[in-house]
């Protein structure tokens, strides 16, 4: 396998676009009760309905907690100190993902966040695996 080669971190949370900025990511949507859920979910959570369908999520949200992690977990391959956050989309959920910040300490509560794309590490084939993340505005 090539050096440049790219994967998703896992299929199915995002689009997979020729640049980052066109990557959005993917969600559903219950058409029933209208309940809009990340990941995607066959059933709904709300009502049990098992009519959903797949919806591109906005780039953009807002920053409702964080937390800085400072040790690796396990399973993590990523670098070290790295935050968390609770992203808030105007779609009504919240969005668990990493936030991509120079200065933790620049970080706030309520701050404007966009989706981004990033490579977070390399597999043990060569690939860059790319995952979902904030960053602010």
């Amino acid at each position: 396998m090539p050096q440049d080669t790219q994967v998703p971190i896992r299929e199915g949370l995002f689009t997979w676009p020729a640049s980052p900025t066109d990557a959005k990511l993917l969600g559903s949507k219950c058409t029933d009760c209208g309940e809009v859920t990340f990941p995607q979910q066959p059933s709904c959570p709300k009502c049990g309905t098992l009519t959903t369908q797949p919806i591109a999520l906005s780039r953009r949200g807002r920053l409702h907690t964080y937390t800085i992690i400072h040790h690796q977990t396990p399973g993590y391959q990523g670098p070290v100190p790295y935050t968390i956050g609770l992203v808030e989309l105007p779609e009504g959920l919240f969005v668990l993902a990493p936030v991509t910040v120079t200065d933790p300490q620049a970080i706030r509560v309520g701050m404007d966040l966009e989706f981004t794309l990033e490579t977070q590490f390399t597999d043990e084939k060569g690939a860059q695996v790319v995952a979902y993340k904030f960053r602010p505005v």
